[in-house]
């Protein structure tokens, strides 16, 4: 099967899951009633993730299937795939049952690393993030904590109407587009715009005033899917050009979450805080917001091209480090 219909098949059975999620879960106990730490106001549906997760899975299994990789220096092989989705199906099953009962915060961060540990296994045995600057338990260490911390702020940055939806697809066309320019192998390019296609289809349900949420069981997998993509992207290819797509959600998650934990708040229970909260309490509506957040990402996603066909990935990730911390500036002091 051609590429063109895999993507087609997935952005169909996307937009019909989570249609059908919709209708599914509007009985009390799938709605995500707001709360003081909300930043919605109505009832809403969650879980649409496991919508986008099952299209997820079909589409990478047929790319899988209907290609060959066999060429390229690092493929991604049978067992290391397989290994993945399964986590990943894991991942989003635990997470399903944590959208319904709130399990341990000690729980989860167990089973996350469990997870990434799992996942830095598989990859290449002489794959070395950081390009044999550290020894090669040192680069594997910092690559496991960056991997779960990336799980983690990808849920904690899910708060309001298409956020997680926007980064995602921003993220992910930054990898076609530099896959396409050649940087990056064919199969990780089409792995990504795979989930290009599912988040697209979602963002059409999720965009302000959303009528489903993506829930745990999309934000915990999806950031494991995505730092998984990232990483084996890097494989071959610059993980600072690679770092610069996210920029935005790394920047507001880890400083929000270092400032909450200087205050011996409790990191892991929800709050209003992020600056896209703080936005939204300085009169920005979600949409607004997100717009914004859209177009700083563009921006992110010109620098890591740049970075790519000029080969200047570390001035280029300082750049989109300065730019965002100025775009923060002005996003939670919106003019009037």
């Amino acid at each position: 099967m051609s590429l063109i219909y895999i993507l087609i098949l997935s952005f169909i059975i996307s937009f019909l899951g989570v249609k059908y999620l919709i209708k599914l879960f509007s009985s009390k106990s799938f709605l995500d009633i707001p709360d003081h730490r909300s930043s919605h106001t109505n009832p809403t549906p969650t879980s649409a993730g496991l919508a986008v997760v099952i299209a997820s899975i079909i589409g990478f299994l047929l790319i899988y299937n209907s290609q060959d990789f066999s060429s390229w220096k690092y493929p991604v092989t049978h067992c290391e795939l397989i290994s993945t989705l399964i986590t990943f199906i894991i991942l989003a099953a635990i997470s399903f049952y944590d959208d319904r009962h709130d399990t341990s915060a000690l729980l989860r961060i167990f089973i996350h690393i469990a997870a990434v540990i799992i996942g830095v296994y598989h990859l290449p045995d002489n794959f070395l993030l950081f390009d044999g600057k550290f020894p090669f338990i040192t680069d594997r260490i910092i690559l496991t904590i960056g991997w779960v911390w990336f799980i983690n702020l990808y849920n904690f940055m899910d708060g309001i109407d298409g956020i997680t939806a926007t980064e995602t697809i921003t993220i992910t066309l930054g990898m076609v587009i530099i896959g396409a320019l050649g940087f990056l192998p064919i199969e990780i390019t089409q792995y990504a715009s795979i989930i290009l296609v599912t988040f697209i289809a979602f963002l059409i349900f999720n965009w302000h005033p959303a009528k489903i949420f993506l829930g745990d069981v999309g934000a915990v997998s999806f950031g494991y899917l995505l730092a998984w993509l990232l990483i084996r992207g890097s494989v071959e290819f610059s993980v600072l050009t690679l770092a610069i797509l996210p920029m935005y959600h790394f920047i507001d998650a880890t400083f929000t979450i270092t400032k909450r934990a200087f205050r011996k708040e409790k990191i892991w229970q929800p709050h209003k805080t992020h600056f896209f909260q703080i936005a939204l309490r300085k009169g920005l509506n979600h949409s607004q917001v997100v717009k914004r957040i859209a177009i700083n990402n563009v921006f992110l996603l010109c620098l890591a091209i740049f970075a790519a066909l000029y080969d200047c990935a570390t001035s280029m990730i300082i750049i989109a480090f300065v730019e965002t911390i100025i775009f923060i500036g002005f996003l939670i002091n919106p003019k009037k």
